[in-house]
């Protein structure tokens, strides 16, 4: 079964040991942590990516350097203004990339800012994008993400976003962590 198939994603990781935590999951993992509004999230994440990694400890401490490494080129991706950043996702057999694990991770990053995330998205083509992103997560939110798609009165934006969303992926992001810099003094 694929991710989106689970209605949880503990029964997903439950299901499927392969699943519970991919290169993908991770980068998107490390992704949201940089654009989150709470101090530290980054860090704290990439101790939680090394403890469910399991491994010896020499395998432990390179893959800390490599996640800090890769959380610190997010940073500067999104803080540049030439749209570099990339997700790392997987591609499917038929060579299109599938999102499910980078939104999984991405998602589970910023799980108790995704209100704050919405709100402050009211009424911006950002928030269509997000709802795209969120439609693609495993269990409750990605549920959420998709009826809230289904309920838009007017389908033709969501439309012609559908088939290539994942490239304005950069832009959105970027977005957020522009938009983190102003909320993030409200916040403290």
């Amino acid at each position: 079964m694929a991710p989106h198939e689970y209605r949880e994603y503990t029964a997903w990781q439950e299901r499927d040991i392969t699943a519970r935590l991919t290169k993908f999951t991770a980068d998107g993992i490390l992704t949201g942590a940089t654009i989150s509004l709470q101090e530290n999230a980054a860090q704290e994440w990439i101790a939680g990516i090394i403890a469910q990694g399991g491994g010896p400890p020499a395998a432990s401490t390179d893959a800390h350097e490599n996640l800090i490494r890769r959380q610190q080129q997010i940073k500067e991706s999104l803080e540049s203004d030439q749209l570099e950043y990339t997700p790392v996702l997987r591609i499917t057999d038929r060579g299109e990339p599938d999102l499910s694990e980078w939104a999984t991770g991405f998602l589970e990053a910023i799980g108790d800012e995704i209100a704050l995330w919405t709100y402050s998205l009211a009424d911006t083509r950002e928030k269509l994008l997000f709802a795209l992103i969120g439609a693609h997560v495993v269990g409750p939110a990605g549920d959420a993400a998709r009826e809230f798609l289904k309920r838009l009165p007017n389908q033709e934006p969501l439309q012609k976003m559908i088939g290539t969303y994942w490239e304005a992926i950069p832009a959105l992001l970027e977005y957020l962590y522009r938009k983190k810099t102003e909320l993030a003094p409200l916040l403290s």
